[in-house]
Formats: structure tokens, C-alpha cells, sequence
């Protein structure tokens, strides 16, 4: 698809002859949200193949960036990925040592990093690339799953990304467009700590 983006683009442009200028606009927002999808995707493997390789550091693995590159990247394949990768981090941890105590912390310290990457990383980092919510996100990647197995995981949120965009551009449809969106407001009664402090932050890079 990614190949045939122009030929579809064209297609567009001539099935609609009266708003083209809006279907060249509408196929511009939706590469730049696959882009940002990318990018954002880019930046979760990172993070999961620092926080890795820290902690195979710190328990003495010796090819610790190897496995720490490796779980990155099968974390990609949402679950399964982290399955099979996490199987090879344990079996080489549980052969290189002499206690049960090595293997059963790498199990529990990498079951908490997918928990915290799939709960929080993802939503956080790839929702603000393409502008959805971190609960459209998730919701995205649970139907994902249901409708196209580990596929529908990976290509949903960027799927909902142009479903925003689409929704954006009607006016009878916008509210759900907004629904999806991250731009959510907050009284000062329910703002926390960090939603204080990003508003001040804001506030104070308007003034300079």
C-alpha cells in the first residue's frame, strides 16, 4: 500500500472531481499520521531497548545490548513478540547462572515492562504522533487483536489516526473526531501534579 500511495492518491483525486483540493489535503494528513506513527514506534522501541538493557546490565549479562536490540525489536509484534523474545532472555539467563533467582527476576522485570510499554509507553508516545487519546489507543489495539489477530494490533492506531482525520473534515461527524482526539480539557479541581505542571510549562514559553 505504502508503494501504491500515489496510484490510490490519484485514484481519490478523480473519483471526487468537485473536492479534490480537500481529497489532496485529507491524503496529505494521512501520510504525515502514518509517518508520525512510525516515528512514534521508533521511539517505544527505544525506550524498551534502553530500559532492557539497562537491567541485563545490571544483573551481569554479558551480550546484554544483543538481547536488549532483540526484545526492541520482537516487541514490535504486539504480545507474541514479547513471548518469544522474553523465552530466549530467560533460557540464556537461567543456562549462564547458578540460582533461580536470575531467571525469575528477568521474568518479572520484563513482564513489567510490557506492562508499562503497552499500558503507558504506547498510548503516551505513539497516541501524541498521531493525535489520538491513549484510550482510543487502546481501545485500537484490543479490536485490532479481535478482528485481525496481531496485524490488526500493529495497523489500528494508525487506522484510527486517519478515522480522526476523516471525522475532523465533517461537520455532522466532528464531535466523534474530537472524541478521538488528545485535546482533552480539564477543570483545575481534577488537574494532578504533572497536568499543573505541563500547563505551566505551556504558559511560561507563551510569555517568552
Amino acid at each position: 500500500m505504502l508503494y501504491y500511495k500515489d496510484f490510490f492518491s490519484e485514484f481519490l483525486v478523480r473519483i471526487s472531481s468537485k473536492n479534490q483540493e480537500e481529497v489532496i489535503h485529507w491524503v496529505g494528513d494521512s501520510g504525515k499520521v502514518i509517518q508520525s506513527y512510525l516515528a512514534g514506534m521508533i521511539r517505544v522501541t527505544g525506550i524498551v531497548s534502553v530500559l532492557a538493557g539497562i537491567f541485563f546490565y545490571l544483573i551481569g549479562v554479558e551480550y546484554f545490548i544483543l538481547f536488549a536490540a532483540f526484545i526492541a525489536i520482537m516487541n514490535l509484534i504486539p504480545y507474541v513478540g514479547v513471548f518469544i523474545s522474553s523465552v530466549f532472555a530467560i533460557l540464556y539467563v537461567f543456562l549462564t547462572t547458578d540460582s533461580f533467582f536470575y531467571p525469575f527476576i528477568t521474568f518479572l522485570t520484563l513482564w513489567g515492562i510490557q506492562l508499562f510499554e503497552n499500558n503507558i509507553i504506547t498510548p503516551i508516545v505513539v497516541g501524541s504522533k498521531v493525535k489520538v487519546n491513549a484510550l482510543a489507543v487502546i481501545l485500537a489495539i484490543l479490536a485490532g487483536g479481535w478482528l485481525w489477530g496481531i496485524s490488526g494490533m500493529v495497523l489500528f492506531i494508525p487506522l484510527t489516526g486517519i478515522l480522526k482525520i476523516t471525522l475532523d473534515r465533517s461537520n455532522q461527524l466532528s464531535p466523534f473526531g474530537y472524541l478521538l482526539g488528545d485535546d482533552v480539557p480539564v477543570t483545575e479541581a481534577s488537574e494532578n501534579f504533572w497536568k499543573v505542571l505541563k500547563r505551566r510549562m505551556a504558559s511560561g514559553k507563551n510569555r517568552k
